[in-house]
């Protein structure tokens, strides 16, 4: 049912002598490529508009689909959005391999202590680990940050930003930082998103710290809030600049509302961990942060410059402004200093070495390794 041009050779396969599997073996060549009649020009059209669904999400899913082609495009346009955001999908592989291998090394802790309901009652240990006694398994306690510990040992002060209580603490989280508009990294960039993570845990750890009036408590803190809560502070500091003063203002609004949630409901909160990474993220954001002007040419009509925002960055900033390209510091500055600064430390040098103890031998950190035999 088509029409071949005269450089495509049509060939027929020499092993099959019927003319029921002569035709069905019908091959077209097109210089070095050879492409079956029936399966070939299928898998070609079906690869292109994946490749089309992943350049853009924005295609048409109504009822006139089949639950197949929309759970295809579904999957692909995850897969867009992991490609477009790269830092966001690390991020989130990265507290969810931690709180696995939290439920693992709880699991071996309750069989350690408890070896005679071991494998009775295997299924209960499993949910327990699930549902909260993974924040005192030995992996847990040699990460999170306490005031106690994480002067000895500063790695805390990050790593507590990648563990979680218990499963619906980490659902919790993940759901916040999925819920973040995408131009957080695919406008700002994912330099300045990931910069903003890690500087808004270490202040939201420091800011807990400042808070214990005793310099021995040893209560553990741990959660990606504080880290979550920086992306807000850089998203808050951003719409201001932007001057887009509704959208800011919706920003407060859901951390008063989180704060109160915090004070009312639950003591186990801790509201100034969530406020000190706050405040973290707008002080990366007010450093690092690009800056907008108005632009002459993306006002005119027939302006010939390409707008490369995002279009929902785009939307965010408002029509006839452009960003700046670096903030007052750029972020590969501070990385660089960091560096510095940490290698002429020597506590800080150690940290290399108590990661590889706490991951390869939980408890060694904390005391608390088990020892068998």
């Amino acid at each position: 049912g088509f029409v071949l041009p005269q450089d495509f050779a049509v060939t027929k396969s020499s092993k099959v002598e019927s003319l029921f599997s002569a035709s069905t073996s019908l091959k077209i060549r097109a210089g070095s490529k050879t492409y079956s009649s029936q399966h070939g020009l299928f898998h070609q059209r079906r690869q292109e508009e994946s490749k089309s669904l992943l350049r853009n999400a924005n295609y048409w899913e109504g009822d006139d689909l089949r639950w197949t082609e929309k759970l295809r495009r579904r999957r692909l346009a995850f897969r867009r959005s992991m490609y477009n955001t790269p830092a966001r999908s690390c991020l989130k592989a990265l507290n969810l391999l931690a709180f696995l291998y939290q439920v693992v090394n709880t699991v071996q802790y309750i069989k350690f202590k408890y070896p005679s309901y071991w494998p009775r009652e295997s299924v209960n240990m499993i949910i327990d680990a699930l549902l909260g006694r993974s924040a005192t398994a030995p992996f847990t306690t040699d990460f999170a940050h306490s005031v106690a510990l994480s002067r000895y040992q500063p790695h805390r002060y990050v790593t507590a930003g990648f563990l979680h209580g218990n499963i619906l603490h980490l659902i919790a989280n993940l759901d916040a930082l999925n819920r973040l508009p995408l131009w957080l990294e695919t406008g700002l960039g994912w330099p300045l998103y990931i910069t903003t993570y890690i500087v808004s845990i270490i202040t939201g750890n420091y800011a807990h710290t400042v808070s214990r009036h005793s310099q021995f408590d040893r209560t553990l803190c741990l959660g990606a809030s504080g880290g979550i809560c920086g992306l807000y502070g850089l998203m808050f500091t951003a719409l201001m600049r932007m001057g887009n003063s509704r959208a800011s203002a919706r920003v407060l609004r859901g951390m008063a509302t989180m704060l109160l949630y915090g004070i009312v409901f639950s003591e186990k909160i801790s509201n100034v961990s969530h406020i000190g990474g706050f405040l973290g993220g707008i002080l990366v954001g007010l450093l690092c942060g690009p800056t907008y002007r108005k632009s002459y040419t993306m006002r005119r009509k027939w302006s010939l410059d390409v707008d490369a925002a995002p279009a929902d960055y785009r939307a965010a900033i408002g029509f006839g402004k452009v960003p700046t390209r670096n903030g007052l510091i750029p972020v590969r500055l501070v990385w660089t200093f960091a560096a510095l600064y940490f290698l002429s430390q020597a506590r800080f040098r150690a940290i290399p070495e108590l990661l590889l103890k706490g991951i390869l031998q939980p408890g060694t950190l904390s005391g608390r390794r088990l020892r068998f035999g």
